[in-house]
């Protein structure tokens, strides 16, 4: 059973496990996107929203970038190598 919060509580969180992480935005772009940078990680492209969301689980996780999870980040290149090959 979940009980409520009192108006304006934040839950106590513990501080042992927490990470530090860069996030770069593209000014000016739609769908946001940008870059996440983990620590001691290679920095994970993001394009929208749930690309962000994507990304920040990637690097929690410790994961690399796989092809089906750049393609849940989005395309924030360019073109997608499809509308390259037109």
């Amino acid at each position: 059973m979940r009980y409520p919060r009192a108006p304006g509580k934040v839950p106590r969180v513990s501080t042992e496990s927490r990470q530090t992480f860069v996030l770069e935005v593209d000014p000016g772009s739609k769908p946001i996107s940008g870059r996440l940078t983990g620590e001691n990680r290679d920095p994970v492209e993001f394009g929208g929203w749930l690309g962000l969301a994507t990304a920040l689980e990637d690097l929690l996780e410790g994961s690399h970038a796989s092809s089906s999870q750049a393609d849940r980040r989005g395309d924030i290149g360019t073109g997608s190598d499809k509308e390259k090959n037109r």
